[in-house]
């Protein structure tokens, strides 16, 4: 009995010996990639201030030029509106104002009308510069396929995955293909970390004063 027992003993301590071993040598071949800067205007900023204003379509305070305004939009009765209490689609948005950055938050599950989308923002596509952020990851899939000009922030599948396999402590060997990540008091330093040295930009949203370092942040005041 006392046999079975070291025998027990010496493989788990070899099991846990090869995890460990597997651990490190995946962690340090992940830290061996290299990760360009990414040549869209936005980068060549310091700090991204993303103003979401209380309501998007009245006449809403104007930001610096080079502050992004993020737009939500919901595909209802056939065309892309706003996410407000009026009647007021993107395309008529994006006509009547001259502001060149923008983050379009899309509310949908799936890819589906979102050919009409890349319709309307591919049109103001030479004035204006855009990125897209959703819930869906099908749908920002579809959408970089379509726009890869366009930037992408993180949707919850891929953030939820890459906060897995940092648990993990192999998050350095992970493909993460978001240029962004919009994140609050769930990014932690060692992620934050991570996303750094692939040049991803991490946009705070929340009241409270991130303990992170950040590279942008969402306010409500232009």
């Amino acid at each position: 009995m006392a046999l079975a027992f070291i025998r027990l003993g010496i493989i788990s301590i070899a099991s846990l010996i090869v995890i460990i071993f597997t651990v490190f040598l995946v962690r340090t071949l992940g830290f061996q990639q290299g990760f360009a800067v990414p040549s869209h205007p936005w980068f060549a900023l310091d700090y991204w201030t993303v103003y979401e204003p209380a309501d998007i379509c009245s006449n809403f305070k104007q930001p610096a030029p080079d502050a992004m305004i993020l737009a939500r939009v919901k595909f209802v009765e056939g065309d892309w509106l706003l996410d407000c209490k009026e009647s007021l689609t993107l395309d008529q948005l994006l006509k009547t104002s001259a502001h060149p950055h923008w983050i379009v938050h899309v509310k949908t599950n799936d890819s589906g009308n979102l050919d009409k989308l890349v319709e309307i923002v591919g049109s103001h596509d030479r004035q204006k510069k855009f990125a897209f952020a959703s819930n869906s990851q099908r749908a920002s899939r579809f959408l970089r396929k379509k726009g890869p000009q366009w930037l992408f922030a993180a949707d919850h599948a891929s953030l939820l995955r890459m906060q897995m396999f940092t648990s993990l402590w192999i998050e350095t060997a992970m493909d993460f293909w978001p240029d962004f990540v919009i994140a609050g008091s769930e990014m932690n330093e060692r992620l934050a970390r991570e996303l750094g040295r692939r040049h991803k930009r991490i946009i705070w949203q929340g009241d409270e004063n991130p303990l992170i370092p950040v590279q942008g942040r969402v306010t409500a005041n232009p």
